[in-house]
């Protein structure tokens, strides 16, 4: 960390300068200025945006590169590889780098946009680098269209408006900003300022957004016992059309919703569970880390085995602190746990493939259609609640899964490398309880299944079926298509009844045993059938009607119905009230 500052520290601020003049283009304008350059640089954009762990070739989006030095006077700019340019030495010392770079995201606000409405970029999908100068202070100055204001995650430099400052090109990177006619909700607590920016005004209806986010707030700080920041940025981009996913920074969170997510309840329980989500990523990802994730190389990918608890831990505490803060119910966080279980039970992916090998390659496309980067969110989520609840069992209520990532967080969160796989299992075992180490290797070191039901057992809380979703024969197949058209297979699990019958991916069923089929119907024909006796498939691939024989197998829930048992002991409900209860000293505004 001294080393770092003292490189900082004789390095030259990197100056840059963000414009919008005509927002329809979807082009940001971008101007790069170093100082006491001596020698030719080399000129890069990064492959990725952290917290994306997916190779973006930001570059492609890049037109019009050129360089001049102090002057105005041209340099030589050479693409040498695919993401990287060389600008000649300049005579003056200064290298100034321009372009444009495209950004028309949507969807998601996972990278960036710029069109007539608004402006709104994750800074590392439109800012290059010297790779050299990577640790230098860098200063930003955005040049916003008209009259749009703007909400930015960095830390403010001096009186200037709409500049702000980093002590390197990580953090700089790391910052957010949104720019527009935007609506703003805003409180202060815990010696912090919160701002939440939505880039179109939403109809709140009733919802109390501000007071169900400060609930949060406090009770994600309560689990890792500090508040490391002094500002924290909600930005939300809100679509009429679907919207969904976010991205974690430093001082805040990108965030994509539906418009209508302040209608139903349901709607906004989704929108809380995304910000709860997002913001406990402020400890467990963007300061307490897995080593390898920062400082970046942001030429390659930073894999890790320990994403599982990157993302997969963070989604089990962002749906724990919204409820134990009052902004979602138990019964809603009942409900969205019976969901992951149901999820975790139809995901072949992670029978065939370990938790562990999911986190590592994830960062890798593959063509195999049932293995998902997701796993490390929806299996990983699991084994924190089991972590959690063992423990909690295993020293009579004395510690929890919180201690451990109290621990694992004070040891590491503000040193500049991440854990180790070491340090995670030390502080299970030290903070949590004997044997954890082992636990959490049986669980992510092999592929299978996971009995979450024994460890709700704890509490009092059972999984059973949802007596209004009855039970299908188990096929083994996962179908796509709608409305009339007949089912598409997506994938088949490896030896399922569908794959023993010797369908494949891509078979297009139209009839079982004679009988028309539609994706709408599906369901229905299917609880029909009984398990263990043989039902004729008929289907098309590659344009000829074929037929097998299937024999289904023993019948699944499509649905479960997590609750508290009628019968849990004093002991059990005691515990439950223990997980599930407020932690923060104040849990009203």
């Amino acid at each position: 960390m001294v080393a770092a500052l003292t490189l900082s520290a004789i390095l030259a601020t990197t100056s840059y300068r963000v414009a919008m003049p005509d927002p329809a283009s979807h082009f940001f304008n971008v101007e790069v200025r170093f100082e006491q350059v001596k020698a030719p640089l080399r000129f890069a954009f990064p492959a990725f945006s952290p917290g994306g762990w997916k190779i973006d070739e930001i570059a492609g989006n890049v037109l019009d590169l050129a360089a001049v030095d102090g002057g105005r006077r041209i340099l030589p700019a050479v693409k040498i590889d695919k993401q990287t340019w060389e600008i000649g030495k300049p005579g003056d010392g200064t290298v100034v780098v321009a372009y444009r770079v495209y950004a028309n995201e949507k969807g998601t606000a996972y990278a960036a946009r710029l069109n007539t409405a608004m402006a709104q970029a994750n800074l590392a999908s439109i800012l290059g680098y010297a790779p050299e100068r990577q640790r230098a202070p860098g200063r930003l100055a955005i040049e916003p269209f008209g009259d749009w204001k703007v909400a930015c995650s960095l830390a403010p430099a001096g009186s200037q408006p709409f500049t702000y400052e980093a002590p390197d090109f990580d953090v700089l990177a790391d910052g957010i900003f949104l720019a527009g006619l935007f609506t703003e909700v805003g409180f202060d607590d815990g010696g912090a300022r919160y701002r939440l920016a939505f880039s179109r005004a939403p109809d709140f209806k009733d919802r109390k957004v501000g007071d169900d986010v400060r609930k949060i707030v406090r009770e994600a700080a309560a689990v890792f016992g500090e508040t490391p920041y002094d500002r924290y940025l909600f930005l939300y981009v809100l679509e009429a059309e679907g919207g969904h996913g976010g991205i974690e920074h430093l001082y805040g969170a990108s965030m994509c919703a539906p418009l209508e997510s302040f209608e139903e309840r349901e709607a906004y329980r989704k929108f809380l569970g995304l910000t709860s989500h997002e913001f406990v990523h402020a400890w467990n990802v963007k300061r307490m880390r897995p080593a390898g994730l920062g400082p970046f190389d942001f030429t390659k990918e930073s894999p890790t085995h320990n994403l599982y608890v990157a993302e997969g831990f963070t989604s089990y505490y962002g749906n724990l602190v919204a409820t134990r803060g009052g902004a979602t119910t138990r019964e809603e966080y009942f409900k969205s746990l019976a969901e992951g279980l149901v999820t975790d039970r139809g995901n072949p992916g992670i029978r065939a493939k370990s938790l562990e090998a999911h986190s590592w390659d994830w960062w890798l496309p593959s063509d195999i259609p049932y293995l998902t980067y997701r796993t490390n969110y929806t299996r990983g989520s699991l084994v924190a609640l089991v972590l959690d609840l063992e423990i909690r069992s295993a020293t009579g209520g004395n510690r929890s899964l919180d201690d451990v990532m109290r621990s694992l967080y004070g040891r590491t969160g503000k040193r500049a490398s991440g854990y180790t796989d070491a340090e995670l299992r030390e502080a299970l075992v030290t903070a949590g309880a004997p044997g954890m180490d082992a636990r959490l290797d049986a669980m992510v070191t092999r592929p299978g299944t996971l009995d979450a039901a024994a460890a709700l057992a704890l509490v009092g809380v059972e999984a059973v079926p949802d007596p209004a979703s009855p039970a299908v024969p188990f096929f083994g197949w996962r179908t796509s298509s709608a409305g009339k058209d007949f089912p598409a297979l997506d994938w088949i699990e490896p030896g399922s009844p569908a794959a023993a019958a010797g369908l494949q991916d891509r078979d297009l069923i139209v009839a079982l045993d004679d009988r028309r089929l539609s994706a709408e119907r599906l369901d229905k024909e299917l609880a029909l059938l009984q398990p263990g006796t043989p039902v004729g498939v008929s289907f098309f691939r590659d344009g000829t009607l074929r037929k097998v024989e299937l024999i289904p197998g023993a019948p699944v829930p499509p649905k479960l119905i997590v609750r508290p048992r009628a019968d849990a002991t004093p002991e059990q409900k005691s515990r439950l009230e223990a997980w599930l209860g407020a932690r923060s000293a104040a849990t009203t505004p």
